[in-house]
């Protein structure tokens, strides 16, 4: 898919964005005073790299929830996946479970248009959106919930950098016209009741720039979308099980049959070592409250770090503060590693026309440091770093201007040389099998990247552009 096309969400982000020069927002809430610390507790973890066992673990969490489900995500597709998971949770609050959902208003802009909403309303679901557009009085141009947290029974947690669609869970030789994207989620079980998960949850979820939404479709339209999620989780269930589809269920999902890996099911165990390791929730409010833990405590782990910095990153646009941090790093000859977007694995237009300008001056301004980019066909989307083989961050931060100061997010600290060493290991293979280095010696980069369809050219005809609107990025 051709860079015109991609990266959807950030343009229309920008279109409001670019008022908010001339326009101030209003209704801010008073900054949040920084807290002392997120509490680490001792808790299992999973990572999921596949999509497939991506999707599987959020079904299988899900299936498991006993009292509670509290979740949050930037995008919920209106496909296969995305009405799976609501007719999940319409199951689930029938069953009795208190199930709060909340999606962004740009992340999810059709939410307006689909009736599936109003059947979670009427089974019961809190469903809120954050900072819609026709607010009351408490909208701010830009500021997104881009938290993705999937919270059950108190005690569980999967996060990471996947939304809910059919991209984030299907191979991409089975998503045929559809790109797939290359992304990294981690399940984590604590021991105890997660406090900061549920603060994380609750401090966008009770915010007053929220709508809690009504059902405003007809009872007809009403049960119609309730009998649509029923059909298609069944016939997600058929496939997940190894079940024939019925003719009625092609027909209806014709897509479902293209996902073959989503039939491995059977085969998807979940925490198969019972080992605990020091694991702590960190959290970003949006700038409509200014909280920003996750970013005090990145900068504070490249300001210590000793040997060695691994960043895994979709959209690299590196703020001053984060240049200067990493090439003080670089100085004190911390070795940097950076897995980047190529423009043939990139779904944003605009960060990557900053990325291929900039890239040489980058590398250049930090010593010692390395950069390999991503040949795709996948969109590289994990969001993940690694600190002297020793601590590892997965979770929804970008390196870029939007996550360090604008939108919340969430991402988890885990203290451990084991589990640091895992997540080296997944960036590690993806420089070894499907990147190329950028040199800035010889000045060779994005063009050793196979582009077939000219979007280079698109890319440096667009970075005037980009620059203009980089703090939107």
């Amino acid at each position: 898919m051709g860079l015109f096309f991609r990266g959807g969400w950030r343009i229309a982000l920008l279109t409001t964005g670019l008022l908010s020069v001339i326009q101030p927002s209003f209704g801010e809430s008073t900054p949040t005073p920084p807290t002392q610390g997120a509490l680490t507790q001792e808790a299992q973890v999973q990572f999921l790299e596949s999509p497939a066992e991506a999707w599987f673990a959020r079904y299988q969490l899900i299936e498991s929830a006993q009292t509670s489900i509290q979740t949050q995500y930037f995008s919920v597709y209106d496909d296969d996946f995305g009405r799976a998971f609501q007719a999940l949770l319409m199951e689930k609050a029938r069953a009795g479970v208190k199930v709060e959902l909340m999606v962004d208003a740009r992340g999810t802009y059709r939410i307006w248009r689909n009736p599936t909403y109003d059947a979670l309303i009427e089974a019961g679901v809190d469903v809120r959106l954050y900072n819609p557009i026709l607010g009351d009085g408490n909208f701010a141009l830009i500021a997104s919930n881009h938290d993705k947290i999937l919270l059950v029974d108190e005690t569980q947690l999967i996060t990471g950098g996947r939304n809910i669609g059919a991209p984030y869970f299907v191979d991409h030789q089975e998503t045929a016209d559809l790109f797939a994207f290359a992304d990294f989620d981690v399940w984590i079980r604590f021991k105890e009741k997660s406090s900061s998960s549920l603060e994380s949850f609750y401090s966008e979820f009770n915010s007053k720039h929220v709508r809690k939404l009504k059902n405003n479709s007809s009872p007809q339209e009403t049960l119609a979308a309730q009998k649509l999620l029923e059909r298609q989780l069944s016939a997600m269930r058929a496939l997940m099980r190894q079940r024939n589809l019925s003719e009625a269920e092609i027909q209806e999902f014709p897509l479902l049959q293209r996902y073959a890996s989503i039939a491995n099911f059977r085969h998807f165990k979940s925490f198969s070592s019972s080992k605990h390791y020091p694991v702590r929730v960190l959290d970003n409010q949006s700038r409509l409250q200014a909280k920003a833990e996750l970013t005090e405590e990145t900068y504070r782990l490249i300001a210590t770090a000793k040997t060695q910095i691994t960043i895994q990153n979709p959209y690299l646009v590196l703020t001053r503060r984060a240049r200067k941090a990493l090439s003080e790093a670089g100085q004190r000859g911390v070795k940097i590693t950076f897995l980047i977007t190529s423009h043939a694995s990139t779904d944003s237009l605009w960060t990557q026309a900053i990325l291929q300008k900039e890239w040489p001056d980058i590398l250049k301004s930090i010593p010692g440091a390395e950069m390999y980019a991503s040949k795709g066909p996948e969109t590289l989307h994990a969001k993940l770093m690694v600190v002297d083989h020793e601590k590892a961050i997965v979770g929804t931060y970008n390196m870029d201007p939007l996550s360090e100061k604008r939108n919340s997010e969430i991402a988890v600290l885990i203290d451990s040389p084991e589990v640091a060493q895992k997540v080296q290991a997944h960036t590690a293979w993806n420089i070894a099998n499907n990147s190329v280095q950028y040199d800035p010696i010889t000045g060779r980069g994005p063009e050793l990247i196979d582009d077939p369809s000219g979007e280079m050219k698109i890319l440096k005809r667009r970075y005037f552009w980009a620059q203009l609107i980089r703090p939107f990025l």
